[in-house]
């Protein structure tokens, strides 16, 4: 986003008597508009789903209206979604219709290795320990552009700098320097379909890529020009992909990396393991087709869910869908199903199929209150009051989760992820699951 706006910049908003006089900038990284406003207006304003203007420094702007709040006339606006481009009229026509051609999705490189740069082996150059540059990285060889066959967008990485110039053969490790990724669309989509790309994108990285705080720093667009002319570059600012997203611990813009602490986050996955640009896309399409996915495991990232009780609800959910997806309609016991997905793994312990059981079992029991019905009250579950037992069900259905939607997304399964779910490091009675299903359905 422009400085100057970030900073603070006079606007006018046509349509409006003070129109003339209001003051766009962000506060605590959250673009405002502060206006004078009579309470008809205010009214119209508030029912309106979006707001237009221009800057003094010649630029367009189109927003969603996030929340207003004011006293004695004074009103101000948190922003969505908001687009910033030329002032020109067809580049003020682009922005206003919103139709994009292409997403630059900038990431500072150094807070997203593990994920993209981990099984490289460039030269590093470093004072006093400081990393400064990595030499002979060539993203465009390394990284070569996808496209699922069949689809109407593709993905391609490159750096900011090589937007502009001829750039690309090294990255830069400095806070300046920016990779891009490029979701490029053959036919324009709307603004609420590359929100939700981002979205799947950075719930990928968040779960398996280990990535610094504030990972992702800028978006931009091409817009497509209504009149049919050439692509309108512009900036673009979203609250549910820029700001703090809560997976993430942050102190601060450059705040080193803090272990999380649910005890289930993936190590040593790299792109290349998922298999490239093409994982990521295909996982996109995944998440378009299966969309609860994103908040199963947004939920279970961000820790919004209040206990592991609930967090087992929210991750069975998550298989049911995964199970209807993988059948083409919903059935009894999706828990089957997900065992299905995952037989091929090297279940040494034998308990992976019993463990998916035994949490499918305490879901129906957290969701009923309790199992009723004959037969079915045999079923074994997980206690209550058993809080450590209830954590490593969630970690595990979380895990199966990951792996079910991998399988289905045609990307290859980590091999970190098959030890967390088959705990091949341990001997069969070491094994938290065997003990967990020896305690439950074994007993």
């Amino acid at each position: 986003m422009d400085k100057s706006i970030r900073d603070g910049i006079f606007s006018t908003i046509p349509g409006l008597e003070h129109g003339d006089s209001c003051f766009l900038l962000f506060e605590d990284d959250h673009p405002m508009l502060h206006l004078d406003l009579n309470l008809r207006e205010w009214m119209d304003l508030v029912s309106a789903p979006t707001i237009s203007g221009f800057t003094r420094s010649g630029e367009r702007f189109t927003a969603e209206l996030s929340a207003t709040f004011g006293t004695n006339g004074r009103v101000t606006v948190a922003l969505d979604d908001l687009v910033v481009g030329p002032w020109e009229d067809h580049s003020a026509r682009a922005v206003e219709n919103g139709q994009v051609r292409a997403v630059f999705a900038f990431f500072e490189p150094r807070a997203v290795d593990d994920l993209f740069f981990r099984n490289l082996r460039p030269v590093s150059w470093s004072i006093d320990g400081e990393g400064l540059a990595s030499t002979n990285l060539d993203l465009i060889d390394h990284y070569q552009p996808s496209a699922v066959p069949g689809t109407h967008w593709g993905l391609s990485l490159t750096t900011k700098s090589a937007l502009y110039a001829d750039a690309a053969a090294s990255i830069s490790r400095s806070p300046q320097e920016r990779l891009c990724l490029v979701l490029r669309y053959d036919t324009a989509e709307e603004l609420a379909t590359s929100r939700r790309h981002v979205s799947a994108l950075q719930t990928l990285i968040e779960a398996v890529g280990s990535p610094q705080p504030r990972y992702l720093r800028e978006l931009s667009l091409l817009l497509a020009d209504p009149d049919g002319g050439s692509d309108i570059p512009a900036d673009w600012w979203a609250s549910s992909l820029l700001r703090h997203r809560g997976a993430l611990h942050d102190t601060g813009p450059e705040s080193p990396r803090i272990p999380r602490t649910r005890g289930d986050e993936l190590t040593g996955i790299g792109l290349d393991e998922l298999g490239g640009l093409l994982a990521l896309q295909r996982w996109v399409l995944l998440c378009e087709t299966v969309p609860h996915l994103l908040s199963v495991l947004d939920s279970h990232h961000r820790g919004l869910t209040v206990d592991s009780r609930a967090s087992v609800l929210s991750l069975a959910v998550g298989w049911e869908h995964l199970a209807a997806r993988s059948r083409g309609a919903a059935a009894a016991a999706a828990w089957r199903e997900i065992a299905n997905l995952l037989r091929d793994g090297d279940d040494t312990s034998g308990h992976t199929e019993q463990m998916i059981e035994l949490c499918w079992n305490t879901y129906l029991k957290i969701k009923h209150v309790e199992l009723s019905g004959g037969e079915s009250d045999a079923r074994a579950t997980i206690a209550d009051d058993d809080r450590a037992s209830l954590d490593l069900a969630a970690q595990f259905m979380h895990h199966t989760v990951l792996a079910a939607a991998f399988t289905l997304a045609g990307i290859p399964v980590p091999g970190d992820l098959e030890r967390r779910i088959y705990l091949t490091e341990f001997a069969e009675e070491q094994s938290p699951w065997t003990r967990v299903v020896s305690t439950y359905l074994n007993a």
